[in-house]
């Protein structure tokens, strides 16, 4: 007997639904790489564009590349991107094919495994890549002289999915200590029961209730939220511009995006690059993308805050304010004193990020929500959060947000400054884009690390002076920085200092007088900033 493209079609609508039916059972194992919850959820959706496979020859191959298709373009979380590889690689394998024996399906695993396996940066055995390569293992080995029915054949595949799943509890040091199997891999099991209920003439339908089947369930408050290293969950797909049509084009955006994070899955087909990384910086990983062509599909999520939740920790409110005003604002920024400016200044909510803390999609999208207004202002006050809080400006349904591209946190309190109730939301944006650019922004912090700049040697903990984000110099103390960039502030007629939290008030008070000498016409005002990282905020205003 053979496969054929009608065939494998009931088969995969088949898998969606047994992945369906068991997607909170996966979800409540999801503890590797993050204990966020949401395997089984990822998976099913990835799946889920496979259940209404039209195949208008019934060749197994077309079918089977069209899946592949779906596959990459909805692939979710780590889970799927790595299940859509594996269905591309399972689907050239039968490339041309009409039907598909036990040996072409065995072939087709092996070639799914092999390209799961290179997508992934670094393979970790314990997870769905071990169920997977035991599986095909399998169906190699029973190939050659298998006499039975296709049924047959999947029923075997089923008992080395299920044994390979039995193992990963003591592959994987997180599965042990939680006493459960890998969520990837039940699954990728699941996918292969729902494959041989359907060739056994049953395929399965979604259940209501869907009876509890005994897996053991992780306990989710054994893990801490902190022990959670890269924040944010990434992923997008590009779809290539001209220039980088072909595969393997997008290798230099790999190499830039890797030392960001872990997790990640790297897709790089013909007119597509598919992204998944788990990162702290999502702006980081956009921006690069963003030059190979346009983005689609970008989610960020927060796998913290997803923690918190499957831990039974408290939520924010996820209620949206009702509108009550005109306008409203939402800043990022990050220290105390910053915070308390911004309200003072009519902003509604805060969002915290700044340099080396990028907020996510989802927070700007939340504050967004809990601002009480029809127009909604954001002010990123960093360039690396721009494209990010564009995204979610794109995404706030039946209230308008307009993003100020600030770039620094003098700029965000010049733009709310110059903010005119009386003026419409397309002219208050440009008249607040317009006082944003007129501000010059110096800034003084610390060297983690030994680092040369163009002509420039820094060495760790030594500060260096920035102007506009650039580094400028670097020195033993402060104030050989503000020496060093003496002719920034000259020409200023308002200068307002913010100090960090590692500086005391009589130290920002000396920097004020010597900033006063650079410029002796100037107005020179300090505020305590309370921000990490940066010594001193310093805005310059002609």
């Amino acid at each position: 007997m053979a496969i054929d493209g009608k065939t494998f079609g009931i088969c995969c609508a088949s898998a969606v639904r047994a992945l369906g039916n068991k997607e909170k059972t996966i979800n409540n194992l999801n503890v590797f790489p993050v204990p966020d919850g949401d395997t089984g959820t990822n998976m099913y959706h990835t799946m889920e564009s496979a259940q209404a496979l039209s195949c208008s020859d019934g060749r197994i191959g077309s079918a089977a590349r069209l899946v592949s298709e779906n596959l990459l373009r909805s692939a979710r979380g780590n889970s799927g991107a790595i299940l859509a590889l594996y269905f591309r690689g399972f689907s050239q394998a039968l490339s041309g094919l009409e039907s598909a024996s036990v040996r072409d399906i065995a072939s087709a695993l092996e070639s799914g495994t092999k390209a799961a396996y290179n997508a992934v940066l670094k393979p970790t055995e314990g997870t769905m890549l071990t169920v997977m390569k035991l599986c095909g293992e399998k169906a190699l080995e029973l190939a050659p002289d298998f006499s039975g029915s296709d049924a047959g054949f999947f029923e075997q595949l089923c008992f080395a999915a299920e044994n390979a799943l039995a193992k990963t509890t003591d592959m994987l040091p997180v599965l042990k200590q939680a006493q459960v199997v890998d969520a990837g891999g039940l699954g990728f099991l699941t996918i292969i029961e729902g494959f041989l209920a359907a060739l056994r003439g049953t395929p399965v339908e979604y259940e209501r209730d869907p009876a509890f089947d005994g897996t053991r369930s992780a306990d989710f408050s054994m893990f801490s939220t902190e022990d959670i290293s890269f924040a944010y969950c990434v992923e997008c797909i590009v779809k290539k511009s001209a220039a980088f049509l072909g595969e393997g084009t997008a290798s230099p955006l790999l190499e830039k995006i890797t030392p960001c994070g872990d997790s990640i899955v790297f897709i790089d087909t013909e007119d597509r690059i598919k992204i998944h990384i788990h990162t702290n910086t999502p702006s980081v990983v956009l921006d690069g993308a963003q030059i190979y062509g346009e983005l689609d599909a970008v989610k960020v999520e927060d796998m913290r805050q997803q923690h918190t939740a499957l831990a039974g920790g408290p939520q924010e409110s996820a209620l949206a304010a009702a509108p009550s005003k005109k306008y409203g604002f939402v800043a990022v920024c990050i220290g105390e004193g910053l915070e308390t400016i911004f309200r003072d200044l009519g902003a509604d909510n805060l969002v915290h990020g700044g340099q080396t803390m990028n907020p996510s999609t989802e927070d700007l999208l939340r504050a967004v929500a809990l601002t009480p207004a029809d127009n909604v202002f954001i002010l990123p006050g960093n360039k690396n959060i721009e494209l990010v809080a564009r995204q979610a400006a794109g995404l706030t349904g039946d209230r308008s947000a307009f993003v100020i591209p600030t770039k620094s946190i003098p700029q965000s309190i010049a733009a709310i400054l110059a903010f005119d109730p009386d003026l419409s939301p397309e002219e208050n944006s440009e008249n607040m884009e317009s006082a944003a650019e007129a501000i010059k922004s110096v800034s003084v912090t610390r060297a983690v690390k030994d680092a040369d700049i163009e002509s420039l040697h820094i060495s760790r903990g030594q500060y260096m002076g920035l102007l506009d984000g650039k580094i400028i110099c670097a020195s033993d103390t402060p104030k050989g920085c503000f020496l060093a960039m003496g002719e920034a502030f000259a020409d200023a007629g308002f200068i307002s200092v913010y100090f960090g939290e590692d500086v005391e008030l009589p130290q920002a008070q000396e920097a004020a007088r010597l900033i006063e000498e650079l410029s002796p016409d100037a107005e020179v005002e300090v505020f305590n900033g309370g921000q990490p990282l940066y010594d001193y905020i310093i805005s310059l205003d002609a």
